[in-house]
């Protein structure tokens, strides 16, 4: 049954604080019912707070990943919900402050069961291991992964390297979703929307309704509340030379003094060079017998594409893995992923061997 909770002031200030919002614009907060779509713009949590309060148990209430621009507090939708008003698009984003990886049950009904939605928490906190200082949502159906990074400015010159990248990332989440041995049972949906909206903490999930085990769920941020930057994310996610100005002011005095943080790379033929892998050409690419899988035979079950992404990726498809994906790739990745499988330890750590070992100006 919809009912009105009455939201928790806390956990909204929480999230305001891990999206990280307010020193580079304004949130954008959606309202939608299926008929009708309200959107507001907010500087402060107390505000918004009382905004959608009267909202919530009948509709579903979402707020952007990224921050909107300044100005748009200056609009009819400055601190109030309006209806029918547009809301930002792609190009007016200007700042990253934040990955969000969403996860969702595959099955079409919603909203999930408790066993799906358990499986979709018990998935992220496996990503969050890897990632540090990330923080997991329960979404209501599925999670969220929020990954605060060291802000990027968006410009007309990054913009389109951005989504490479990010899209590089996204597959490392389904090449890790196939480890798992879950990418029946869940699914990684697209990132590269800048003004993707995603459900605010202490509302409800009021999409849909099944019987029995599909209830409506609170959007919840699950502990640690610990969050803090993701070490190496904003570097591993861009991985490309970037001018100071691209970046926030915090971050400008930290590279001032870290050239490698911001005047280093990595390719995915660095990586293989190290490792000592044995490859040949073929065609553009790279192949050979796969060195990380022990006892892999197959001259062609290893290939690298040094021209794929920013860095390069690496495909695996060797037949010593026991669970063949749809794709037919065991394991997929960027030059940081082949680190971590190679190495196996977490996101950071493959950083640190990369820049203390493999990285060239």
């Amino acid at each position: 049954m919809k009912k009105k909770d009455k939201l928790d002031e806390e956990q909204i200030q929480l999230f305001w604080k891990l999206a990280d919002i307010e020193k580079y614009g304004c949130a954008e907060v959606k309202i939608l019912n299926g008929k009708d779509a309200y959107v507001g713009y907010f500087r402060d949590p107390e505000t918004l707070t009382k905004a959608i309060s009267h909202f919530n148990g009948t509709h579903n209430i979402y707020f952007g990943r990224s921050p909107r621009p300044l100005s748009f507090m200056d609009t009819e939708a400055g601190n109030k919900m309006i209806l029918g008003h547009s809301g930002a698009k792609n190009t007016d984003i200007e700042w990253l402050t934040s990955f969000v990886m969403d996860i969702d049950p595959t099955s079409a009904e919603r909203p999930s069961t408790d066993e799906e939605y358990q499986t979709a928490i018990g998935f992220a906190k496996k990503i969050q291991e890897a990632h540090k200082g990330s923080a997991i949502i329960g979404s209501g159906n599925g999670a969220y992964i929020w990954m605060p990074i060291q802000p990027i400015r968006i410009s007309d010159k990054n913009r389109e390297r951005l989504n490479n990248q990010l899209n590089v990332f996204e597959t490392w989440g389904r090449s890790f979703l196939k480890e798992s041995h879950l990418e029946d049972k869940l699914r990684i949906d697209k990132t590269q929307d800048w003004v993707r909206v995603y459900r605010i903490p202490e509302t409800l999930n009021v999409k849909r309704q099944g019987e029995n085990d599909r209830v409506y769920r609170k959007c919840e941020i699950f502990s640690p509340y610990d969050f803090h930057v993701v070490d190496g994310l904003a570097q591993e996610i861009v991985s490309i030379q970037f001018d100071e100005e691209e970046r926030g002011n915090s971050q400008q005095k930290k590279t001032a003094h870290n050239p490698s943080i911001n005047q280093q790379r990595v390719s995915i033929e660095d990586v293989c060079r190290y490792y000592g892998f044995e490859l040949k050409p073929y065609g553009g690419k790279l192949r050979g017998v796969c060195p990380i899988h022990p006892g892999a035979t197959n001259e062609l079950s290893f290939m690298i594409d040094p021209e794929k992404g920013q860095d390069g990726m690496f495909y695996c498809h060797s037949s010593e893995h026991e669970h063949r994906p749809k794709d037919g790739y065991y394991k997929t990745g960027s030059p940081i992923q082949l680190i971590m499988t190679k190495e196996k330890v977490s996101w950071s750590e493959a950083l640190k061997v990369a820049r203390e070992h493999i990285m060239r100006k």
